[in-house]
């Protein structure tokens, strides 16, 4: 090949790469341990070039067979979101703080994050949802292993 195939075949690449990227949106961290009582931060960012409206859905869930079962949120858990929603500008991001009271370990809370992605030929509205897992024992050290059976 000669140089200005490779280079070309570079820049497609790279601008390629760029898209894919430039549309993404994050949520971090994903996973967090605390203690029965406890507040705690996530971030949502949008990488795209158009605002986008973020929802939170609150669930407890388990583990059977290695496999996550989202439930409604548990009774003996309380869960506080400072927003609900938000507006979060192009490249932008937002913080959301909440707090967690549970009555028993462990506790095992979903916050999830739905980002409005945008609506089908048939008028669908299609979200993106990513997750901010709390695990909440008595002692936060190895907290999540614990309530997932795990050494």
């Amino acid at each position: 090949m000669t140089m200005k195939i490779k280079l070309a075949i570079l820049l497609l690449l790279l601008i390629a790469g760029g898209k894919l990227r430039g549309c993404a949106q994050t949520i971090s961290p994903v996973i967090a341990e605390c203690g029965l009582k406890c507040s705690g931060e996530f971030k949502v960012r949008n990488n795209s070039v158009k605002p986008t409206i973020v929802l939170l859905d609150l669930f407890s869930f388990k583990v059977v067979d290695g496999k996550r079962q989202e439930l409604p949120l548990d009774s003996k858990t309380k869960v506080i979101v400072d927003q609900t929603s938000v507006r979060v500008s192009p490249q932008g991001e937002h913080t959301f703080t909440y707090r967690i009271f549970c009555d028993d370990e462990p506790c095992m809370t979903v916050i999830r994050a739905g980002f409005a992605a945008g609506r089908t030929n048939q008028g669908v509205q299609v979200m993106l949802r990513l997750p901010h897992v709390v695990y909440s024992c008595k002692s936060q050290k190895g907290c999540r292993n614990r309530a997932l059976g795990l050494k």
